[in-house]
């Protein structure tokens, strides 16, 4: 865990959270913006700030879902920082044609047209 500032944790404390991501081969996403997702909100000295949120993934989510981008938003009004998790769109994925349903009047001469628009 990332963390300026306050007590260092222990071992102990990190221990659970540690056995979790290693359980289910879990890796950190990464992120981009502020290092730090919580602050106390004091300052200089007294100040204590922690990278406390983070998106994890294991191999086959990220195979699935890559490219992601993780952003920490900035705090407003909270001691906690959101993040925003996006599924990035490949140059491939945006030169694909997007298709338009189209209704064709011949369906309807079809015996079981209107049931199959009644059950879909």
């Amino acid at each position: 865990m990332r963390k300026k500032g306050g007590n260092d944790r222990s071992q102990t404390q990190l221990a659970l959270g540690r056995q979790v991501v290693a359980e289910w081969n879990l890796s950190d996403l990464g992120f981009e913006g502020y290092q730090f997702t919580w602050s106390n909100g004091r300052e200089e000295e007294k100040s204590i700030q922690c990278r406390l949120e983070r998106a994890l993934g294991n191999e086959e989510f990220v195979n699935r879902f890559s490219p992601i981008k993780v952003c920490h938003l900035p705090r407003f009004g909270s001691d906690h920082a959101a993040i925003l998790i996006c599924q990035e769109h490949s140059p491939q994925q945006n030169n694909r044609r997007k298709r338009v349903f189209r209704f064709e009047e011949s369906w309807t001469k079809e015996t079981n047209c209107e049931d199959l628009v009644q059950q879909n």
